[in-house]
């Protein structure tokens, strides 16, 4: 797979370097049993292992600082929906503006494609079904993404 540098995905991923699980908020209208266990920890380990990779400017992405103001935003989101549920389409695409955002952060080297992926990836379930609780769902996700990322974050 190509990423968007003309770089090839497959060379950046050592063998350390986990395919996370695919982000399914729900399975068969139901909320995923696994979205907030196996499937965060899968994916802050593979995005953890991966900042911790390359040399010198390539070194160190990911970092927990770094993620976890992606996570505020969410959060911000979220209270804003809350606070707001009759404002909730026009809130939605500045909830979808993360996406240039992370893309941005991975363009300044803070954070590895793998995390833009685990944002896509969410952003991509709340569009299956605009609905206030795929909000609620992502932030639930992400708070236990961080939980787990603690563990496999590249040093500070």
């Amino acid at each position: 797979m190509t990423n968007h540098r003309g770089g090839n995905r497959n060379n950046e991923m050592q063998k350390n370097v986990q395919t996370p699980p695919n982000i399914a908020f729900y399975i068969n209208n139901k909320l995923n049993p696994d979205l907030f266990s196996d499937v965060a920890e899968k994916w802050a380990r593979t995005i953890g292992d991966a900042g911790k990779l390359g040399k010198n400017k390539n070194k160190n992405k990911n970092k927990n600082s770094q993620i976890h103001r992606f996570y505020g935003e969410v959060l911000r989101f979220q209270d804003q929906i809350r606070e707001h549920p009759d404002r909730f389409d026009n809130l939605l695409p500045y909830l979808y503006m993360l996406r240039a955002r992370t893309a941005y952060a991975e363009a300044r080297l803070h954070v590895t494609w793998h995390f833009s992926d685990f944002i896509n990836n969410c952003l991509n379930e709340i569009k299956k079904k605009e609905e206030s609780q795929t909000v609620d769902i992502f932030a639930s996700f992400f708070e236990a993404f961080m939980g787990f990322y603690k563990k496999y974050s590249p040093a500070e």
